[in-house]
Formats: structure tokens, C-alpha cells, sequence
């Protein structure tokens, strides 16, 4: 797949031009000792927010579809985009910091790819502020690429910006994809001119540095992976460890998405963070009620559910604190999911 050279597809669309004229970007210090988070903000916000963190050649302008239509729905939606931090340990310092900066006291999170792994760590350091936490082909360890450069992490932060970015787009899918997935590519790589040195070269440092997410405490309720079926950056052992890890986590697999399917498909991924963060808080009822609907489903999505865990019959309750449209529409998501459900290797064939 050979990329554009002239404005990718996504960035002379309507939905980017209202993002760019309605969202402005803000930047924010924490601390003395670090540059400034980035971020883009939208929605109600008394709501509990949910925050967005990009993977390593990621900016906040990413979850440009993201914001503008979960927000213009009344979410309270975060992009955010971090700071050169070059360990995980300063991360969870400086996130926590910007948390309390911001007035936030919970939050969902939505991690691509090294933002997963970075929310599911804050996760570990700080629990109780963690509401939720959605996956998207992240991993839960980097011990792979520091085996694969055990000389690279200390020597990154001298290395140019263009040699760098160059090692970014080897690891991008070169054959031929869908044009959804081109587009949300060519995008990456436009954004990928925006990203400094120091923050591209502290991004790739950690993720060369041996690290591993301790033992999360979150529900199992409260973790969910969003995995593309297609090629993807990833290796595959990290995808494998992180199924093992998470036996129990809800799992979203998507047909086709590449490494950014909530670019290349956002309306999928959006219809699943809307779920996130409506009806985790309004729905008392389990996921595995949603399943039940008869239906047809999304044919991008498949979503699968705990082992251990009963289909039932009954829909979501919701509470007497929605309004009616929100109601309605909470209903109509958890129709819309309805699917075939695939178990797990080993696993007894489950019945409604």
C-alpha cells in the first residue's frame, strides 16, 4: 500500500473540518519537571468523561470522530495526548496529576495499542479512578520488542525524528487493504509529521523498555478488548498473552479495522463506546443480557462474552434518572449488539 502524498481522505472530510472548527486544543502543565499534556475536550462535563489515549504514532487529533459524535450526543469525551515521558511509572504520576487539574475524579478509558497499555498500568496505580477500561489491539507487556532492541531504549532520544518516524511506517500493513483502512493509514501517517521528536522518541523508548501491567483489580465487567480480525502492528504473542491474562474480559472483534479501526470503521467502535459509557453506569443488568435481543447484529462486530457466564433472556434495566430518548436509545444499542456468540478455545457451547 503506497501512502498519499497530498491531504489524506480523512482530513478533508466534514466531520474533520467540524472537529477542527468546533474543538480547539488545549494545552496543559502538571508539573515543573515535564512538558505539557494536549488535549481536546467536548460534551456535558458533569458527566463522567470518558478519556481517550492514542498508541505510539497517535495524536489526540485521532478520536477526531470520536469526540464529535459522541460528544454531540452529550458525552463528556477527553482526547488526550501526553507528554516526552519515557517510563511507565512517570506516566501514572503525571496522569494522576492531570486527573486532579482537570477535576476528574473517575473516568472510562479507551487505550490504543501502547495508550492501552499505558491506561491499563494507571489502572493498576490507581483503581478506584479507573471506571472502566477498553482495549483496542493493545497488549499488557513489552518484554517482546525490548528482546527484539535490547540496545534501542537507551539510545532513542539521539536518534532523528524522519529515522524514527521511518521505523513507525515499516511497521504499517504495505499490502494491498480496504479503502476504509487506507484512508484511516494515510491519516496516521499526515498526523505522524505532528509528533516532536523528544514525544516520538519517548513513546518508542518505552515500549522497548521490559515492562509488564501488574494484577488488575477492576470487575471483569469493566474490561473490555476491541480486537481487529486483520493484520495488524501487534504481535501476535502479545495479543495471545493478553487473552490469557484477561480470561473474563468482554471482547469485541471487528472483521476488518487494521490498526486504527476507530478511524476506519468509527462508526462500530463508536456505537460500542457509546455503550460503554451510557450503560455501564444506567444499565443494571450484565452485558450478557444485551445478547439476548433477537436483532440482526452489526456484521463488523462480534461480540463475545465470559465463560463462566449465562445468557438470559431479559432486557437491560434502565434508571429512573434517563430521560426517555436516552432510555430508548439504550434499549436500541443493546439490540443492535445482539450477536453470535463465539467461545473461547475449550469452552462449552453456549445456550439461550
Amino acid at each position: 500500500m503506497a501512502f498519499s502524498s497530498g491531504k489524506s481522505a480523512p482530513s478533508r472530510s466534514e466531520t474533520f473540518k467540524f472537529f477542527r472548527g468546533n474543538f480547539p486544543a488545549v494545552s496543559i502543565s502538571v508539573g515543573a519537571d515535564e512538558g505539557d499534556w494536549r488535549y481536546f475536550q467536548g460534551g456535558n462535563r458533569e458527566l463522567e468523561p470518558l478519556v481517550l489515549l492514542p498508541g505510539v504514532s497517535g495524536t489526540a487529533e485521532h478520536f477526531f470522530k470520536q469526540i464529535s459524535f459522541l460528544s454531540g450526543k452529550g458525552y463528556h469525551v477527553i482526547a488526550l495526548e501526553p507528554p516526552a515521558i519515557d517510563n511507565v511509572p512517570d506516566f501514572c504520576v503525571s496522569m494522576e496529576r492531570l486527573m486532579d487539574r482537570l477535576s476528574i475524579r473517575t473516568a472510562h478509558f479507551f487505550g490504543v495499542s501502547l495508550g492501552g497499555f499505558l491506561a491499563a498500568n494507571y489502572a493498576v496505580y490507581r483503581p478506584t479512578r479507573v471506571s472502566s477500561l477498553v482495549l483496542c489491539n493493545s497488549y499488557l507487556s513489552t518484554h517482546i520488542f525490548s528482546n527484539q532492541n535490547p540496545l534501542a531504549s537507551p539510545f532513542l532520544s539521539f536518534v532523528p525524528n524522519f529515522f524514527l518516524k521511518n521505523i513507525v511506517l515499516q511497521s504499517f500493513d504495505s499490502n494491498p487493504v480496504l479503502s476504509q483502512i487506507a484512508d484511516a493509514v494515510d491519516f496516521a501517517v499526515e498526523q505522524l509529521d505532528c509528533i516532536s521528536q523528544e514525544v516520538l522518541s519517548s513513546r518508542m523508548t518505552m515500549n522497548c523498555t521490559s515492562s509488564e501491567v501488574g494484577q488488575m483489580r477492576l470487575p471483569t465487567e469493566a474490561i473490555t478488548l476491541i480486537e481487529s480480525l486483520d493484520r495488524t502492528a501487534r504481535p501476535p504473542q502479545l495479543k495471545n498473552e493478553l487473552l490469557t491474562r484477561l480470561p473474563d474480559a468482554r471482547i469485541a472483534y471487528m472483521k476488518s479495522g487494521g490498526d486504527f479501526p476507530y478511524l476506519a470503521f468509527s462508526e462500530e467502535v463508536n456505537m460500542y463506546l457509546e455503550m460503554e459509557t451510557c450503560c455501564f453506569h444506567h444499565c443494571t443488568s450484565s452485558w450478557e443480557n444485551a445478547c439476548s435481543f433477537s436483532s440482526k447484529t452489526s456484521p463488523a462486530l462480534l461480540f463475545t462474552t465470559s465463560l463462566a457466564s449465562t445468557v438470559h433472556s431479559s432486557a437491560p434495566s434502565v434508571s429512573n434518572d434517563m430521560s426517555p430518548d436516552i432510555c430508548l436509545e439504550t434499549l436500541t444499542l443493546w439490540s443492535l449488539t445482539k450477536s453470535s456468540i463465539i467461545p473461547r478455545a475449550g469452552s462449552k457451547k453456549r445456550t439461550s
